[in-house]
């Protein structure tokens, strides 16, 4: 009989146990409810689903990376003074569908040049090989995306006038870039 009590208050104990380490470790952990956030001059970013998100100008913008974490690539083109114009340019080497398919990453570019009343447009800079889209000098401001060549190993950011020219190795890469060049326009980083 003893070891019938002893084998029932220990499995009482146990379940008691249980029971406060489950409610005692979500008092403890209420903390992780709380937003996660980061400064970044003068914005505040917020963690929400996989996304840094901030707000600008009652506009809620979602990001994969923050500006700390681009500051160390430099855009030799300042794209903040495209927000005052009617429309940007956009040529790709390659408008074929390729393994090397940035259109995420244009996608969002476009996104957020819409939503300040500037249209990005598809252009060539020649006739070969190129759809129903207009031909193109960089007279006008223009975003070059070069297809990937096999001796690409790095990301590598140049200008011709009004073009900037992109030339990344990989679609992570471009991410990166598109994501600083969407900062500056916005105004959050030089």
């Amino acid at each position: 009989m003893n070891t019938k009590k002893a084998a029932a208050w220990f499995i009482i104990s146990i379940m008691v146990l249980s029971i406060a380490g489950f409610i005692g470790g979500g008092l403890s952990s209420g903390n992780q409810n709380s937003p996660v956030t980061q400064e970044f001059n003068g914005y505040t970013f917020t963690q929400q689903n996989n996304q840094w998100v901030v707000t600008i100008n009652n506009q809620k913008y979602g990001f994969l990376f923050l500006p700390q974490e681009l500051q160390t690539i430099t855009l030799p083109l300042d794209v903040s003074n495209w927000r005052n114009k009617e429309k940007v340019y956009l040529v790709q080497d390659l408008w074929t569908i390729s393994s090397f398919t940035p259109e995420n990453s244009l996608n969002l570019v476009e996104a957020v040049f819409y939503a300040h009343n500037v249209r990005l447009q598809k252009a060539c800079f020649t006739t070969e090989n190129c759809p129903d889209f207009p031909i193109i000098s960089c007279a006008s401001p223009t975003v070059v995306v070069r297809s990937p060549s096999s001796n690409i190993t790095e990301t590598k950011l140049s200008s011709d006038d009004q073009c900037l020219i992109l030339e990344t190795p990989s679609p992570p890469e471009l991410e990166k870039i598109t994501e600083r060049i969407i900062y500056q326009f916005l105004g959050v980083m030089p």
